[in-house]
C-alpha cells in the first residue's frame, strides 16, 4: 500500500495481522512525496513517487519524480525532476513495461532507470488523431494490453498497437448503418486465467470473455466477445448488479466481480456453456445509428 504526502510503502501480513514499512521517502522540512504507482517483478516491489523536496513557495516548486526498484539490501532509487510518472505496470517477456499517463506506455530498465515510449494508440472511433494516454496495461498470454480511451489494444510483433475490440457497421438502409461492437463500450478492467481473457465495464454491464484467443470447444473469433450471462440478468431485465463492475480478478477456479453494491463470483468450469449461447458481436443501441459518409 502507498501513502500520500509522506512517500511511505506499507506491506500486511495475514498470518501476523499487522502492517510492515518498507520504504519512506524522506522530504526536506515541509517537503512532501506522494506514491502514484506500485508494480511487482520477479517478487520485487517497483514503486513511483511524485512531490517536493522542499518547502519553496508552489510557484517555485519544480516536482521530482522517483523511481524505487526494491532489492536484497533495500532499494534503488532513481530520482530526477519532473521525470516519469506512472500509475499501473505489466511484464512480458522478461520486459517491464509502465503507463505513464500522457506519455503513453513506456519500456523501464529496471536496472539504470531509463525508459522507452513505445508507439502511440491508433486513433479511437470518431477519433482522427492518434493518442497515448494508457488507463491501463495488462499481461495476457506473455502479451501485453492496455486500455486506452475505452478501446483494448494488444502489442504485437510488429511493435504496433492493434485494437482487439471492433466496431461493425450493420447496414439498414443506403448510406445508414447499426454501430455494432464487442467489448464493453466503457471498459473498467482486464483479467485473466492464464487461458482466457475478461473484461469488465458498462455498456453491458455484464463481464465478458475475448474470443480471438478462447480456443476449444470454440473457433477463434477474432475482435469477439461474449458475455457471461448464465445469471447475472433475467429474462425480465432484473440483474445482479445495476452498477458498473469496476474490478475485476482470478482466484484459483472462481472470477470475482466487484462493483458498488457487491462482490460476486463465477465458476470458470462453468465457462465454456454459460457463453455457448451469446454472440460474440452485439448491437450497442438503436441511437447507434449513423449515416455513412458517400
Amino acid at each position: 500500500m502507498g501513502t500520500y504526502r509522506s512517500g511511505e510503502i506499507w506491506k500486511y501480513s495475514p498470518e501476523e495481522k499487522n502492517w510492515k514499512r518498507l520504504l519512506k521517502k524522506n522530504a526536506e522540512a515541509g517537503g512532501w512525496f506522494d506514491v502514484m504507482g506500485i508494480g511487482r517483478t520477479s517478487n520485487r516491489l517497483v514503486v513511483n513517487l511524485a512531490g517536493y523536496k522542499d518547502s519553496i513557495e508552489e510557484a517555485a516548486k519544480r516536482i521530482t519524480t522517483v523511481i524505487a526498484v526494491q532489492n536484497d539490501s533495500g532499494w534503488m532509487e532513481y530520482e530526477e525532476e519532473n521525470g516519469l510518472q506512472f500509475s499501473t505496470t505489466a511484464e512480458a517477456a522478461g520486459l517491464f513495461f509502465v503507463s505513464a499517463y500522457d506519455l503513453g506506455v513506456c519500456k523501464l530498465d529496471l536496472n539504470s532507470g531509463n525508459y522507452q515510449q513505445l508507439a502511440k494508440f491508433p486513433p479511437p472511433y470518431r477519433q482522427t488523431d492518434s493518442t497515448r494516454y494508457a488507463y491501463k496495461i495488462f499481461t495476457h498470454k506473455e502479451k501485453l494490453y492496455a486500455i486506452s480511451h475505452n478501446v483494448i489494444y494488444q502489442w504485437d510483433e510488429t511493435d504496433s498497437w492493434i485494437s482487439i475490440d471492433s466496431v461493425h457497421f450493420k447496414k439498414i438502409e443506403d448510406d445508414v448503418y447499426y454501430i455494432e461492437t464487442s467489448a464493453p463500450g466503457i471498459v473498467t478492467s482486464l483479467a485473466s486465467d492464464d487461458k482466457h481473457l475478461f473484461a469488465s465495464g458498462e455498456r453491458p454491464f455484464i463481464p465478458m470473455v475475448y474470443m480471438g484467443d478462447y480456443g476449444e470447444p470454440y473457433e477463434s473469433e477474432p475482435k469477439g466477445w461474449r458475455m457471461l450471462n448464465r445469471n447475472w440478468c433475467t429474462s425480465k431485465g432484473k440483474c445482479q448488479t445495476g452498477s458498473t463492475v469496476q474490478s475485476l480478478d482470478v482466484v484459483g477456479d472462481t472470477l470475482y466481480a466487484a462493483a458498488a453494491d457487491g462482490l460476486f463470483r463465477f465458476p470458470l468450469a462453468e465457462l465454456d456453456s454459460a457463453i455457448a449461447k451469446e454472440d460474440s458481436y452485439y448491437l450497442i443501441s438503436q441511437d447507434s445509428q449513423v449515416v455513412m459518409p458517400k
